[in-house]
């Protein structure tokens, strides 16, 4: 099975001469600070560590995230009850996706579902935000909750509770919460899940403060107490952990860090080897805590739902500008994958599905899932299941794109972080 798909791809095994190494994101990081003394921060990092900063007032900002559109980066700002738009290029604020009293209080987290909303973490509520509304989901209490989508179900798992965390599956249509796992030490920022295995990684408080010492925090899959990932006197405490990515052959975790007054150095954006736990400082920030980190034209794969089973699916992969890309779809999870020759994985199981979506075989169900990038190194695709609605409702499906290369390792340049679509 697994050649047939790669031999649909239509790789071909080359080593890469000249490509620049296409592991992990290339157009860099941006990141949001807490208040020091008189002002919070955005950051723009490079991949080499070089900071920009931009002034964002005088609140704590908690929580980055990419836009739908790929190109600017949402900020929540509880002064002006309302959520920024920043041209990352500019460092400036250029819009606001929504202003409402309910974004008032400090807000903890925010995730895009498979439908296209918004779905934001304050300490009193979880928050639906789609076509310009806000809707309140749950009042559960989710201070300093951290949050990620679920790539096995589709769902919001949201570590809460500081001292006392615990990690839970909230539907995000019911606000009804599962409790999944305890002994969490929960912080600022985004958790991130590993799709390789299902483990989750929460940001902690308040490392070398803390007893015991903890930096960073994980709960293995199928488990249901938490233990301790990383323990260092460097990073004092990751928060806002994202994935950068889970299909390279060397995954990595990229975390901002809590400036602590016993390890001053530490405040900053940092990279974790996932295998081997070691730290490493991109970015020294030493003016205040790093909350949360997001990547620069991250979004690869967007899906907006706009009709029962309708979605528009937004391929995204600027630096990847004019190449060949296969769409692959599944129906049979993310685990193990296809293991590819130099470590990488594409993290989608090929079954039936994937072999006719990737010879366009699924019109008019599913349709573009081969092409072209444009100039701007965006396709769209889409799916219309809309004849088989309500049967499917409840139905999984994952997503994952490659984009072709020849110059690149075995002539694949990028390997998207795998997508879950679930029809609601």
């Amino acid at each position: 099975m697994t050649r047939t798909f790669l031999a649909t791809l239509a790789l071909v095994l080359i080593v890469a001469g000249t490509a620049l190494e296409a592991q992990v994101h290339r157009s860099g990081y941006f990141a949001v600070t807490q208040r020091d003394k008189f002002f919070s921060f955005g950051l723009r990092v490079d991949p080499r560590g070089n900071v920009t900063t931009m002034q964002l007032g005088y609140e704590h900002h908690n929580v980055c995230e990419v836009a739908a559109d790929n190109r600017s980066i949402l900020v929540c700002d509880p002064a002006a009850q309302a959520i920024w738009q920043i041209d990352p290029s500019a460092m400036a604020v250029v819009g606001t996706l929504i202003s409402d009293p309910a974004l008032g209080t400090a807000v903890y987290g925010m995730e895009y579902d498979h439908n296209g909303d918004l779905y934001v973490l304050t300490g009193s509520s979880l928050l639906r935000i789609g076509a310009a509304t806000v809707t309140t989901v749950t009042t559960a209490n989710l201070s300093f909750a951290n949050a990620t989508i679920d790539i096995d179900t589709a769902e919001l798992l949201v570590a809460v509770g500081l001292n006392a965390g615990m990690l839970q599956r909230i539907d995000r249509q019911t606000g009804a919460a599962t409790t999944l796992a305890t002994g969490f030490s929960t912080r600022y920022g985004d958790a991130a899940q590993d799709p390789r295995t299902g483990d989750v990684y929460v940001p902690t408080c308040c490392g070398v403060n803390s007893s015991p010492l903890r930096s960073l925090d994980v709960r293995r899959a199928g488990t249901t107490v938490s233990t301790i990932y990383l323990a260092s006197n460097a990073l004092a405490g990751a928060y806002g952990v994202q994935f950068d990515r889970a299909s390279a052959s060397t995954p990595r975790i990229v975390t901002g860090c809590v400036r602590n007054l016993l390890a001053p150095a530490s405040g900053g954006v940092w990279f974790i080897d996932v295998a081997t736990a070691v730290p490493q400082q991109l970015a020294p920030f030493p003016s205040a805590t790093v909350t949360d980190v997001s990547f620069l034209e991250g979004r690869n794969l967007h899906t907006t739902r706009t009709a029962a089973g309708r979605y528009r699916v937004d391929i995204s992969v600027p630096t990847d500008a004019g190449l060949n890309y296969v769409l692959g779809v599944g129906y049979t999870g993310v685990r193990p994958g296809v293991a590819l020759p130099d470590g990488r994985r594409i993290l989608l199981n090929p079954d039936g599905l994937t072999m006719l979506a990737t010879a366009n075989g699924l019109a008019p169900f599913v349709t573009n899932t081969v092409g072209s990038l444009d100039a701007a190194g965006r396709a769209t695709a889409m799916i219309d299941v809309s004849g088989l609605v309500p049967a499917i409702r409840g139905m999984l499906v994952w997503l994952s794109v490659v984009t072709l290369d020849p110059r690149s390792p075995l002539g694949i340049a990028t390997i998207s972080d795998p997508f879950v679509l679930k029809m609601d």
